[in-house]
């Protein structure tokens, strides 16, 4: 093997070594199992573009932002970062997302436009508003 290819390959290694990192931070972020929820609550593989995905942050026993408008077909993703386990379940029984353990990540998708009202079944008083325009 000349020292030009051992130099090519050495490089190529370090750089698939350097992406290591970053794709598992990815994943994490994802609720460790990659997956995500639809608008049901079922788990389903991603899909969409992340710069597209809104997102709301679960924390200190709060829906943050509380009210949201999105986009028909655009994906909002849900991240628990409390301390404690949450539900995101719909006013009207449209979606329910269960067991929403910290560090948990969901997307859910809504194909048609509507008002969604939705809260947190273990707590109340968390509660929060998605726009589907």
């Amino acid at each position: 093997m000349s020292s030009l290819t051992r130099r090519v390959l050495l490089v190529q290694g370090l750089l698939g070594a350097a992406a290591l990192p970053a794709l598992a931070q990815g994943y994490g972020q994802m609720g460790g199992d990659g997956r995500a929820g639809t608008a049901s609550g079922q788990d389903a593989s991603v899909q969409g573009d992340m710069a597209s995905v809104a997102t709301v942050t679960i924390r200190d026993r709060a829906f943050n932002p509380p009210s949201l408008t999105v986009a028909v077909g655009q994906p909002v993703r849900f991240v628990n970062e409390d301390g404690v386990t949450h539900t995101i379940t719909a006013d009207d029984g449209a979606f329910d997302v269960e067991d929403m353990t910290p560090g948990r990540a969901v997307r859910l998708t809504f194909p048609a436009p509507g008002t969604y009202a939705y809260h947190c079944e273990i707590h109340p008083m968390m509660t929060g508003t998605l726009t589907i325009a």
